[in-house]
């Protein structure tokens, strides 16, 4: 139901007033190929990346709302 009506849960920095400009303008350089020579720079801000991000919290705050015995 969370996915279904699109809630963005709060807290986890998704929302627009939880992002600064620091957070906004974030990217990460991912190195592959032999011995991690080539690197490609993605933008974590791409809808991409906010989309599994928001299905990500979206999980998350679900799962923070059962109560579980801790085995750790």
């Amino acid at each position: 139901q969370i996915i279904v009506e699109g809630i963005i849960p709060e807290g986890y920095g998704l929302l627009p007033g939880e992002q600064d400009d620091e957070d906004a303008a974030m990217i990460k350089v991912l190195q592959f190929g032999r011995c991690g020579i080539k690197s490609i720079v993605v933008s974590l801000s791409d809808p991409v990346w906010e989309a599994h991000a928001t299905l990500w919290c979206q999980g998350l705050s679900a799962l923070s709302l059962f109560k579980t015995k801790r085995y750790f």
